[in-house]
């Protein structure tokens, strides 16, 4: 007898339309060959791979939000830093350099702010104290410049009251 089923190598004993056993990678389904039934999920290999991709994707992408985040305050602060020395350099470099002592430093910024009346005195036109006027305390008060950050000096010569200073003949046009 020949085996009528299709795909079918062999047939069961005196029968001409039940398989036994068919070719390829087809298997006998009640008497006929078919395709392979598969539970229609992906192997368990895949799946790791993708869980571990999917892991490593979002760890870089963690990764760089830090980055981009930090580096964006670190030139922030940098910016803000630059910019103050860069102003303070140009305030330094439009205006004459003023020599200013620890007394006159003093006078200027506990000053109370005039209308240029011309009432006030000027601390500056006064006799400077020697070591015998001056009070003894424990210790000897340093008499020696204090070295200034760029943008204390900046602060300081803005806050000079040059129409006062005019008035009251403390500059001089030559």
């Amino acid at each position: 007898m020949v085996c009528q089923v299709a795909n079918c190598t062999k047939c069961v004993d005196d029968t001409e339309d039940q398989c036994g056993e068919c070719e390829g990678d087809l298997v006998v389904k009640g008497s006929v060959c078919g395709a392979k039934e598969n539970d229609g999920g992906l192997p368990v290999g895949a799946i790791i791979g993708i869980v571990v991709g999917v892991v490593v994707l979002l760890a870089l992408l963690l990764l760089l939000l830090l980055f981009f985040c930090c580096r964006k305050r670190k030139t922030a602060r940098e910016n803000v830093e630059h910019n103050a020395l860069t102003k303070s350099e140009e305030e330094m470099t439009q205006q004459p350099k003023v020599d200013v002592t620890e007394e006159t430093e003093v006078t200027m910024l506990t000053r109370p702010l005039q209308d240029g009346s011309g009432d006030g005195t000027n601390p500056l036109s006064e006799p400077p104290k020697t070591d015998e006027e001056v009070p003894q305390t424990g210790e000897r008060r340093r008499r020696g410049r204090r070295t200034r950050s760029v943008r204390n000096a900046g602060a300081e010569i803005a806050d000079i009251d040059l129409d006062y200073m005019y008035n009251n003949n403390e500059i001089v046009e030559d």
